[in-house]
């Protein structure tokens, strides 16, 4: 089954897919009384956006593909949550500590999974179920299988393949998003509107790098930066995404992400 890969972000709708080894890629703006930002408003008329780009890009039926939606780092909560085994039930303590550390938002409100990454250590994701049901309704407006919804920043760590802590640095889209990461794991995100000069990024690096630890990161990926200049105490590293210095795959790079890791278009 042909896949087709989604996303939404501040009112732009991307779709993309790779169709016998090409790469097609379309967009359109969607007016704000259809979506906002991120959200979905009108799901009829979103879903025939979709339908739309979809005949732009393949002469297929919706019926007969399937959905795969990107998601921000905006729309995603990632928390570590550490567990003692003295301390009773794991489940119990993860809910326990999750009600400090999610700034008052309901867990009712989420859709959410835990998974075991380290002894006592438990990665903890959660995206609001509102988003989630929005994409729900879209696929069966459209007929077609949603096969996944995913968040690309879950991905950096697995994609360069380390468990030691690291912190991801990527620029596109007009923003700067970054990550930081442990046990093959995402335990902080943070996202700048504002376009960051050297110094600022190098005082943000500092910063991160000793966020929450005793021993600072040392290692930094950075992905669509020209020149970055760090303090030599830190290890930068180019994150290449694969296909994407193709011209027409130009500001689709987190699809392109996601086509490598779950869908093995290489």
């Amino acid at each position: 089954m042909q896949e087709i890969t989604l996303s939404l972000s501040e009112n732009t709708l991307k779709l993309s897919t790779v169709e016998k080894g090409e790469f097609k890629g379309v967009s359109a703006e969607i007016s704000q009384d259809v979506a906002k930002d991120n959200k979905i408003l009108n799901i009829e008329a979103f879903s025939q956006a979709v339908r739309d780009l979809l005949a732009s890009i393949t002469g297929k039926n919706p019926k007969g593909l399937a959905l795969n939606v990107v998601l921000d780092p905006y729309d995603v909560v990632y928390k570590f949550i550490a567990v003692n085994k003295k301390d009773g039930e794991v489940e119990d303590q993860i809910m326990k500590e999750l009600g400090s550390k999610l700034n008052g938002t309901p867990l009712d409100d989420l859709y959410f999974s835990y998974l075991k990454i380290a002894p006592f250590v438990y990665q903890f994701v959660a995206v609001k179920k509102e988003l989630i049901e929005s994409y729900l309704e879209v696929s069966n407006q459209l007929g077609m299988a949603l096969k996944s919804i995913v968040p690309w920043v879950t991905l950096l760590p697995k994609f360069v393949d380390i468990n030691e802590p690291a912190i991801f640095i990527s620029n596109f889209a007009d923003k700067q998003f970054v990550a930081l990461s442990e046990f093959n794991g995402i335990f902080f995100t943070d996202v700048f509107e504002d376009d960051k000069g050297t110094e600022e990024l190098q005082k943000i690096v500092e910063e991160l790098s000793v966020y929450k630890r005793k021993d600072p990161i040392s290692k930094v990926f950075i992905y669509n930066y020209d020149s970055f200049s760090l303090n030599p105490k830190y290890n930068v590293l180019k994150l290449e995404i694969p296909n994407s210095d193709m011209e027409e795959s130009k500001g689709y790079e987190m699809h392109l992400l996601v086509n490598y890791m779950i869908k093995g278009d290489k």
